[in-house]
């Protein structure tokens, strides 16, 4: 499946990532989470499916997310405190909120 917002796409089963049109390396848990929240773009999704999702089994720290969460915004070129791709639902997850347009797999890179 191929997600296109603004001048990005996202293409899921290559786990590949562009910006402006040209590839943009990701760390992989950037890219699972970037998948999850893109997705799932019509609702937010909980910081606790989001640690299921990305550590399943796992314990690990809200600092964990958080860096994730601010790696995606550099990657995505957004903005925390004036996001246009992701944002915080205050103490509860994470939305992602650009126009997102699903491209048929036959067109997916």
């Amino acid at each position: 499946m191929l997600f296109e917002f603004e001048d990005f796409a996202l293409n899921v089963h290559t786990r590949m990532f562009w910006a402006h049109g040209t590839v943009r390396r990701l760390q992989p848990k950037v890219m699972d989470l970037l998948i999850v929240l893109v997705q799932n773009h019509t609702r937010y999704v909980s910081k606790r499916e989001l640690f299921e999702r990305l550590w399943p089994g796992m314990q690990v720290s809200n600092a964990s997310l958080l860096r994730l969460v601010r790696e995606l915004r550099r990657a995505l070129e957004d903005d925390g405190s004036n996001p246009r791709f992701v944002r915080t639902v205050h103490s509860r997850g994470y939305q992602f909120m650009g126009h997102v347009r699903v491209i048929s797999e036959a067109r997916a890179v």
